[in-house]
């Protein structure tokens, strides 16, 4: 029996098998030419052999699984179907493929220093546990078939203006960096700006950490993300009415402009603040306005046209909020959507102020300072009644609380009302005698005060006989409990309405 020796990887990469002379290593394993250990290959001054049967190679096909290729390859137009067959592969130089159109393309377990696949047309690819470290592109790529990255670990990547036509999945997509994820270094990008995905494809990520990343899609085609973490990653001015964010962590992105009429969220956590009054959502984008300074400092940089962070204003953010508002309303998620009803709120209070104040006083650098340090915020916060709907019902989103006001308002006057005295009631002079008379006091000021409020044209039968005082209450008590009343049937409104 004649015995044909072969690589000892040809087992498991079978291209070659039929790889006529052999290497040994120390051990006495036998490689051929393509699969013989880099180390042993550079001593032995097979070298300029290897470079010369690579280049032979790849003139006729594309399979190259287990190579480890440290220097330049330039892969000439085939005639032949492009398999590219790139597994457990180790190339120290970019890869070029632009304009290629690929039937398959399988980096599995490769680690590939650059890959351009611009302007090609791939029918299917897979990457599994690879590691795509420096530039990959896929600018203007057509992906007819499915695409898989699953594990992967990238540097930078781009899909700028690429179209799919079938399910692509990203399976655990990391950086590469991710120890260093809150770095201040420069950080790379991964773009999806102008995608087209055609109403038969999907894009799935699953438990993928984004990094300066940018989404603007196109078509029918559905996008998902299912949990995983989105840091400084733009959907502005996207239409992401065909996505759907699942248990993912959107503290760090940016929706300024986006079309959310039928995005759904589910289980998504945002940045949140609790004041004394209430518990709001804070977008992305009025946290880079608050803490501008910070955030350059830290070279944020989302791949977009960055003029656009001149327009994260209070004013405009407003639009934003609303448009979370609204969505989480059509879908009956009422907590969520007060949260976004408050940060709009506070957007809207904060533009009125500026506006009534805009262009007045402008005087020295101290006063205008001033002016803008000190008077458009006190006037915000107290004296408008976007101001008082925030204090007494929470712009409308707690009936209770504003009910609880109008109590306390109530008791408030009543005790005024015992100070300045009523004339239909006679107080004893003095201090109360015992516990008995100062309630017997308090239950008759409470009923007038309720009964001037409900009928304000009996209060008429005591202005001759009242002091200053008690008419001086009577008109804050009305103005007051009716704008408390009032705001309270808009809160109540607002709830039953839904």
């Amino acid at each position: 029996m004649i015995v044909i020796e072969r690589c000892c990887k040809s087992t498991i990469y079978g291209w070659c098998s039929s790889q006529g002379n052999l290497y040994s290593d120390n051990a006495g394993n036998k490689y051929c030419i393509f699969h013989y250990p880099i180390e042993l290959r550079k001593q032995s001054s097979l070298q300029d052999k290897f470079g010369k049967e690579v280049k032979n190679h790849i003139a006729t096909s594309r399979k190259l699984s287990g190579c480890h290729i440290d220097f330049e390859v330039i892969f000439p137009p085939s005639p032949y179907p492009n398999y590219f067959d790139f597994k457990d592969c180790i190339f120290d130089y970019p890869i070029e493929l632009n304009g290629f159109p690929l039937e398959s393309f399988d980096a599995s377990n490769a680690i590939l220093n650059g890959l351009l696949l611009d302007n090609s047309s791939v029918k299917g690819a897979i990457f599994d546990k690879t590691k795509l470290r420096g530039k990959t592109s896929f600018k203007d790529c057509h992906f007819s078939s499915s695409v898989t990255f699953n594990n992967v670990e990238y540097d930078s990547l781009d899909f700028n203006r690429a179209r799919f036509d079938n399910d692509v999945r990203f399976n655990s997509l990391l950086r590469i960096d991710y120890n260093s994820f809150y770095s201040d270094e420069a950080l790379a990008d991964v773009n999806f700006l102008d995608i087209i995905v055609d109403s038969n494809a999907k894009i799935v990520f699953y438990s993928s950490i984004l990094k300066n990343a940018a989404f603007k899609p196109r078509g029918d085609g559905y996008i998902e993300f299912h949990q995983g973490k989105l840091k400084n990653v733009s959907f502005i001015d996207a239409n992401i009415s065909h996505c759907a964010f699942f248990g993912v962590d959107l503290s760090e992105c940016f929706f300024f402009g986006a079309d959310l009429s039928n995005a759904r969220f589910f289980d998504c956590s945002f940045k949140k603040e609790r004041t004394f009054f209430a518990k709001r959502i804070v977008l992305f984008e009025e946290e880079f306005v608050s803490n501008k300074p910070k955030y350059e400092s830290q070279k944020y940089k989302a791949y977009f046209n960055e003029t656009i962070y001149k327009y994260f204003t209070n004013s405009n953010l407003e639009e934003t909020y609303c448009a979370f508002k609204n969505n989480f309303e059509d879908n009956k998620l009422y907590n969520i959507a007060d949260e976004f009803h408050y940060g709009e709120m506070e957007m809207k209070n904060g533009k009125i102020a500026l506006e009534k104040y805009q262009g007045k006083g402008v005087g020295n650098n101290l006063l205008k300072n001033l002016r803008l340090k000190l008077i458009i915020p006190l006037r915000a916060k107290v004296f408008t009644i976007y101001a008082w709907y925030k204090y007494i019902s929470g712009y409308g989103t707690s009936y209770q609380r504003a009910f609880v006001s109008i109590l306390m308002s109530l008791f408030v006057f009543t005790m005024l009302y015992m100070f300045s005295g009523l004339p239909n009631i006679k107080y004893e002079v003095g201090m109360p005698s015992n516990l008995s008379v100062l309630l017997k006091d308090f239950w008759a000021s409470l009923f007038y005060s309720l009964y001037f409020v409900i009928s304000p044209n009996s209060f008429r039968e005591i202005v001759p006989t009242a002091s200053s005082l008690t008419k001086a209450v009577f008109i804050l008590e009305l103005i007051l409990i009716w704008t408390q009343f009032s705001l309270f049937i808009l809160a109540l409104r607002r709830h039953f309405k839904r």
